[in-house]
């Protein structure tokens, strides 16, 4: 093997790590979807709003909260077709929350040292949602 072909290799191994990095510390999303028109944004300090049209897929984010306390979770969507499902795991990958009504609103004990997942679900939907923590 070619001594450039090493040097690429080795370089395209560092930027996936240096992107992995930036997911697992919160600072980039995974996003899986297929959808006809998609806007919006998960911030990383309480407050995610999309508007979507025939989206199919999964969007995912890690979150890490600055304290330890309980949050309340407001899940709010006015979806017009097909299904959005919202999950909250915990480091595990163990489901805290499943949202796929309309308006929820829960209570949830968080420790600031675990990193937790949000992930959007959608089958085939139309509409918007929004997710507020505080």
């Amino acid at each position: 093997m070619s001594e450039t072909f090493i040097v690429q290799i080795i370089m395209a191994l560092f930027v996936c790590l240096f992107l992995y990095m930036l997911y697992i510390n919160g600072f980039l999303l995974f996003n899986m979807k297929i959808a006809d028109y998609f806007i919006g944004y998960i911030k990383r300090d309480g407050f995610v709003s999309l508007n979507f049209e025939g989206c199919k897929g999964k969007v995912s984010r890690i979150i890490r909260f600055k304290e330890s306390r309980e949050y309340v979770f407001t899940y709010h969507s006015e979806v017009t077709e097909g299904v959005v499902t919202v999950k909250f795991l915990d480091k595990q990958k163990q489901e805290i929350i499943s949202c796929s009504t309309s308006d929820s609103q829960i209570k949830i004990k968080i420790d600031k040292k675990n990193t937790y997942r949000l992930i959007f679900n959608f089958s085939n939907a139309t509409g918007k949602c929004t997710v507020v923590w505080k």
